[in-house]
């Protein structure tokens, strides 16, 4: 079993409101896990980011969700979501099914 990590814990902690790190490290025996749309939401976030405020997104996220195996996986759908919504102006209804 694991504790699930929702958007705004992930969002808290990267706008410094909430220390994500030193709870995660504080609970040695806990496993934590990401849901996938929660991951999508997350890479949603990181796309639509504009300069250096991107970059730092991106870097937090890719460090928050190292440890899940569908991470790149879920990085790739979002990004193919994005491109659809820069393209036609609005994600149709199945972009980000993972």
């Amino acid at each position: 079993m694991a504790i699930i990590l929702d958007a705004d814990v992930v969002i808290r902690g990267e706008k410094g409101t909430f220390d994500l790190k030193s709870w995660v490290t504080s609970r040695p025996n806990d496993r934590f896990e990401v849901a996938a749309i929660t991951a999508a939401e997350l890479w949603h976030g990181v796309e639509r980011a504009t300069g250096t405020h991107k970059v730092t997104r991106q870097r937090y996220l890719d460090a928050v969700l190292a440890s899940s195996a569908d991470h790149s996986l879920h990085r790739a759908d979002c990004v193919r979501a994005c491109s659809n919504l820069g393209r036609i102006g609005s994600l149709r209804k199945n972009d980000l099914l993972l």
